[in-house]
Formats: C-alpha cells, sequence, structure tokens
C-alpha cells in the first residue's frame, strides 16, 4: 500500500491513496523519464554523433476520486483541494511505500481539474505537476549525520564506569567510506565542529583529490556549515558567540563544492594543524530516477 502527499510551501497539504476521501485511480510520471540525447550530422559520415544527454523534465499526473461522507463535506473537500493545490504556491510531492519515503520539488501545472459534475458524494479529479528537476530524493537517510572520523571502542569487560569515563572516541584524519546509492552522483551538508583552535579544516575525497577548505585559524567552539546540494550551495560559520556569517570569502580559492559520486566515495578531514579538535559530519540524500 502506497501513500501520495502533495504539500505546499506554506505547510498545507492534501494526502492521496487508496482510502477515502482523496482516492487514486492512475498516476503517471512517477517511474523513469525521457532521455534527451543531442545529435548532430557530419559531412561524408553514416549516422549521427552524439552532442550531449541529459534527463528531461518530468510531468507529474494523479487522477482519481473524491468520495465523501454527503453533499456538503464533498463541498469542502474540494475547496481544501483547490486552496492547497494552490498554482502559485510551490510544493513537494511525497511517496510512501512500506518503509520507503521519497520526495520531489514540483510546480502545480493545473490542479485540480474537475471534469464533470459533481455526482452526489463523489467528484473525479486530475491534477498534474512539473518537476524541474527529475530526480526524487530517497529520504530513508534523512537527518541521519554520518561521522568522516573513526570510532575507537574504549570499553572492556568487565565494565567499571568512573569519573571521565569514555566508551569510544573519534579520530579524526583516518580515510573514512561513505556509500551514495543513488543512481546519480550528489551533493551533501558537512557540518564542522571544532573542539579546540585549528587551522584550514578540510574535507578531502581521496579519489577525485578534490577538496573544500577553509583558510585560517580559528577558535574553539567555532562552525562551518558547508552545503553542497545543486541549487543550495552555501557555507556559513557560526562563532563561539553563537553569531553566523557568510563563510564564502574564507574558503580556498582552489576548493570545490564535494559530491558523492555513485557508489563507494572515501573522505578525509584535513588540516593545518589541530586535526584531532576537528570533527565533521556528513548529511546527504540520494537521488534515485524514478519510485
Amino acid at each position: 500500500m502506497y501513500e501520495l502527499i502533495y504539500k505546499n510551501s506554506e505547510g498545507s497539504l492534501i494526502s492521496f491513496g487508496v482510502q477515502p476521501p482523496f482516492t487514486v485511480k492512475s498516476k503517471t510520471g512517477f517511474g523513469a523519464v525521457e532521455n534527451k540525447i543531442i545529435t548532430e550530422e557530419q559531412y561524408g559520415l553514416d549516422g549521427v554523433i552524439k552532442v550531449s544527454e541529459r534527463l528531461d523534465k518530468r510531468d507529474l499526473t494523479i487522477k482519481g476520486e473524491i468520495i465523501a461522507k454527503g453533499t456538503k463535506d464533498l463541498f469542502n473537500l474540494q475547496h481544501e483541494m483547490i486552496k492547497t493545490l494552490n498554482p502559485k504556491i510551490a510544493g513537494t510531492l511525497i511517496y510512501r511505500m512500506f518503509d520507503h519515503e521519497f520526495q520531489i520539488d514540483v510546480l502545480v501545472v493545473k490542479a485540480p481539474d474537475l471534469p464533470d459534475p459533481a455526482k452526489n458524494i463523489t467528484q473525479v479529479f486530475t491534477c498534474t505537476f512539473l518537476a524541474l528537476d527529475p530526480y526524487w530524493s530517497d529520504m530513508s537517510k534523512y537527518n541521519t549525520l554520518i561521522p568522516l572520523a573513526v570510532a575507537t571502542k574504549k570499553h572492556t569487560w568487565p565494565l567499571e564506569i568512573t569519573k571521565g569515563y569514555e566508551f569510544a572516541t573519534l579520530k579524526s584524519g583516518e580515510i573514512v567510506p561513505v556509500t551514495n546509492d543513488g543512481d546519480v552522483s550528489v551533493g551533501g551538508t558537512f557540518y564542522f565542529s571544532l573542539g579546540a583552535e585549528a587551522t584550514d579544516p578540510e574535507v578531502y575525497n581521496v579519489i577525485t583529490q578534490e577538496f573544500f577548505r577553509f583558510k585560517g585559524s580559528f577558535q574553539a567552539g567555532t562552525k562551518f556549515k558547508l552545503v553542497t546540494t545543486r541549487g543550495q550551495k552555501e557555507a556559513i560559520m557560526t562563532d563561539p558567540n553563537g553569531v553566523e556569517t557568510n563563510a564564502m570569502p574564507l574558503r580556498d580559492s582552489n576548493s570545490t563544492f564535494l559530491q558523492l559520486e555513485k557508489g563507494d566515495n572515501y573522505f578525509q578531514v584535513k588540516a593545518t594543524t589541530g586535526i584531532g579538535n576537528v570533527i565533521v559530519q556528513l548529511d546527504f540524500q540520494p537521488l534515485v530516477g524514478g519510485v
């Protein structure tokens, strides 16, 4: 059993599914999208050569039926749908199946289309959406912070807990594997936290040899938030007093907004001095081509 939820940017939502009131009869555009292949002809050569390729935008359609408890309830449900699916307000489609959840940002093209007069307590509808970015975000790892450090267990048996006892420690500077189970490369959010003074903290991609580095010496309690996701790129520094500033002027000129390639990735936290004081955590959502 699945559930489809449309949530607009103002927080209002409509839940579509197999149960009333907004039942789904069919849906299209949720699977794979067309691959746009650009080609050109060359004089004297058979066939064509490929210039480029890209996935097209995603057109989504939901057809269904409103099933109400009475005529007044039907009127209210129609009004709720029209109000929530306002073409002037952007939103997100959420697709839930079993223990998986996927999300995609959409624009309302025309919703709802109510072609037939209301019949007693039911009304058919058609909702159409446009996703400029065709990929679905796999939210199964949402808010799951991955430490880019190696955990070392320190407890032994028999266990005796004393003042200052540590169950484990995180050691920065080691090469840490991170797997992207999605269909394509994707950006993420890197959270830097400095336990003591450090100079030139960075995250390094061992395979591509790309990095993102903040130049300078920074005090204990300093935090950085680095977002490398498409359309959301930013770098924010929070000083020990909690004041946030734009950290882009602090980045090394050779820095790259790091991406996680499909499959295995290997990251390493580095610093000119104070590497043991730098803890970095990563959050990302894999992207899939269809659900």
